[in-house]
């Protein structure tokens, strides 16, 4: 799901992926959002990352309603 493909691991996603794994991508992704917006280093990465972010945690939880 991310636009960068698997240039850094905490973007990479596939959504086979166990979803322990995808939540700990997604954390990872939130402490580098926090970082930027701390450092004053919001760009268009983040931007992305921070739709990623929400698009994926939308999977994570349909897949584990879905069972």
């Amino acid at each position: 799901m991310s636009d960068f493909g698997d240039s850094e691991p905490e973007d990479a996603w596939h959504p086979d992926d166990p979803i322990p794994e995808q939540l700990d991508n997604i954390r990872r992704r939130i402490i580098l959002l926090v970082a930027a917006a701390r450092d004053g280093r919001w760009e268009d990465r983040e931007e992305i990352r921070t739709r990623d972010i929400d698009e994926d945690l939308l999977f994570v939880i349909e897949r584990i309603l879905s069972g």
